[in-house]
């Protein structure tokens, strides 16, 4: 009985619980190797002073969006679901 009750109940819940952990760990990386990349792209050639929005389109995952004003400070970086 306890493992037909695991096996129904518990089992379920905890697999996924695990994935949406590691799905947001996932996400959570994505978007700091996106800055990083952004960062570098910016700072590498001189784009003048214009604010700038960067789009890293994913097919499968969540779009990255990145707003810098006109002294390359990031105002905002999300990750948006298409």
């Amino acid at each position: 009985m306890l493992k037909d009750a695991f096996n129904r109940l518990m089992k379920n819940y905890l697999i996924n619980e695990v994935i949406s952990e590691k799905k947001l760990y996932a996400d959570i990386e994505s978007i700091k190797t996106f800055e990083t990349n952004l960062r570098e792209l910016l700072l590498g050639a001189p784009t003048g002073m214009k604010p700038t929005l960067a789009i890293d389109p994913r097919l499968r995952t969540a779009c990255k969006v990145a707003v810098l004003d006109e002294t390359r400070i990031g105002l905002s970086i999300k990750a948006v679901k298409q």
